[in-house]
């Protein structure tokens, strides 16, 4: 396991002497591109959308080749769905969704940046494939999705996921909630 400097102060404030038992340190390009990835994170769940996707670009352009990619890409289709960018969401998705064929929540933002740009069917061949790869059943109506979607994300960024993200899952076919017990 590789550690760099945001794992040796998540460990800190755990009260850690070390990171992980058995580890050896990231080289500091490693450790750079990762934490550009985590900065553009939180900058995009903290409503400084503009500043994600310059830092995400950034960390892939330093590691074409990291294991992590598809997630990297994930997250500046992300960006660009929640600013309506449909057509550059659904090329970032792509690349992440061919990166990472097994990532739900890869396959349920596909569909919604499908159906944002009008391609239903699409769409719904997506979130039928979120459906059967997700573990659980947060795929099974919007009210579900909503209850994981919000952890750690700031009021202005909710706003854009419900204009946006949930938006196109509702055109998608996800109901807003269950609606009998067979459902």
């Amino acid at each position: 396991m590789c550690v760099g400097p945001e794992d040796k102060c998540c460990a800190r404030s755990a009260g850690l002497q070390r990171p992980f038992p058995n580890t050896r340190r990231c080289s500091p390009p490693i450790a750079t591109r990762r934490a550009l990835c985590f900065i553009g994170q939180c900058k995009l769940f903290t409503g400084a959308i503009e500043e994600t996707i310059p830092l995400l670009e950034r960390a892939m352009r330093l590691s074409p080749h990291e294991p992590r990619i598809g997630i990297w890409c994930q997250q500046v289709g992300r960006a660009h769905l929640l600013q309506s960018r449909c057509e550059e969401a659904i090329a970032w998705f792509e690349k992440a969704r061919n990166d990472s064929p097994a990532h739900p929540i890869i396959r349920a933002e596909l569909a919604s940046a499908y159906a944002l740009n009008a391609e239903i069917e699409r769409a719904a061949v997506e979130l039928a494939e979120a459906r059967r790869l997700s573990a659980d059943d947060r795929f099974s109506s919007l009210a579900r999705l909503r209850a994981f979607t919000y952890r750690g994300v700031v009021p202005k960024i909710r706003a854009l996921y419900e204009a946006t993200f949930f938006v196109g899952l509702r055109l998608a076919g996800m109901p807003e909630e269950l609606t009998g017990k067979g459902d």
